[in-house]
């Protein structure tokens, strides 16, 4: 049986990754769509298939090797795209009637 958990592409990106409020480093790997750089944050299992949830553009001035082979650095902070800002309960305006 295929290991579906194995990685399919050999570049690898070291980032800063902001979710639920905090900053974390994360590697991620790094795919180039018409020649940008952009990051994989997920997967997902489609029918037996695997495939990419979320592809987040990278800046390409932020984007540096790291001088270990196919692996790179990027200087920016990704952010998860599944965070959403709530505000709290004191904050909340209510609706005129």
């Amino acid at each position: 049986m295929e290991n579906r958990r194995a990685s399919r592409y050999r570049l690898k990106v070291l980032h800063e990754h902001r979710s639920s409020g905090r900053v974390r480093r994360k590697v991620s790997e790094l795919v180039f769509v018409n020649d940008e750089p952009r990051i994989i944050l997920g997967w997902v299992n489609l029918g037996g298939v695997r495939a990419p949830v979320y592809l987040q553009r990278l800046d390409p001035s932020l984007l540096r090797p790291l001088g270990v082979k196919q692996f790179y650095r990027y200087d920016g902070v990704t952010s998860d795209p599944q965070d959403t800002q709530r505000m709290p309960s004191s904050e909340r305006t209510t609706l005129p009637r």
